[in-house]
């Protein structure tokens, strides 16, 4: 688990989806961790939180799921993998 990107805020990008109770979007993983006052900020964040989502998925502990949004936009839901006990 060293790979991960950004540990800190991977961290608390893997609290915020545990915490959901459904899918979660990375607009509202944004606004449950902190949010910026400026446009240009938040596309940051958002990138670096879209970096920490994907290390996540390409190690396995989380799973992502196309959702139809308002119109023709489709998001990604993202939830954490439950593993199984045989």
């Amino acid at each position: 688990m060293d790979l991960l990107y950004g540990t800190y805020l991977t961290f608390l990008v893997k609290n915020t989806i545990h915490q959901s109770t459904g899918g979660i979007t990375v607009k509202q993983i944004e606004q449950s961790i902190h949010l910026y006052p400026t446009r240009r900020q938040r596309i940051n964040f958002r990138k670096r939180i879209r970096q920490a989502l994907k290390s996540l998925y390409e190690n396995n502990v989380i799973s992502r799921q196309e959702a139809k949004s308002d119109g023709n936009l489709i998001v990604h839901k993202y939830y954490i993998n439950v593993k199984q006990e045989d």
